[in-house]
């Protein structure tokens, strides 16, 4: 047997802790979180502060802050060139979702999502099943 393989020692993955990691990863998407971004970009400014609070949902402890500069993002990846000059981005800006599923040498099952603005880990979270 070639050493490439894994040999998986243990029990299977029960429905309760496969429940528990689709609630971890809820939202947890470029794709969710894309669509839950747009619909603050089409509000007017004066409503923003409102709906930032809590966004992005599956990233709750990215700071306030930290949403502005996702929203920044997905408003210039959402409006495109936009209407004015000023309104664009000097260099590129990128928003990752990043999603893991670790399997440790004992056993030991691991969730990890993380977002990244810009090159800047804005939040991190893990998860033991």
């Amino acid at each position: 047997a070639s050493s490439s393989h894994l040999s998986v020692v243990g029990e299977q993955l029960g429905s309760h802790n496969r429940a528990t990691a689709v609630k971890f990863f809820d939202g947890a998407t470029a794709r969710d979180v894309l669509l839950e971004g747009a619909v603050i970009v089409r509000m007017p400014d004066s409503l923003v502060p409102t709906f930032l609070n809590g966004f992005p949902y599956s990233f709750q402890n990215a700071s306030q802050e930290g949403a502005m500069q996702l929203l920044e993002v997905l408003s210039a990846f959402i409006r495109g060139d936009g209407d004015a000059a000023a309104a664009r981005p000097v260099g590129e800006c990128t928003a990752e979702v990043r999603q893991t599923l670790v399997f440790g040498p004992r056993g030991k099952r691991e969730l990890r999502k993380s977002l990244v603005v810009n090159g800047d880990l804005l939040s991190e979270e893990h998860r033991v099943l």
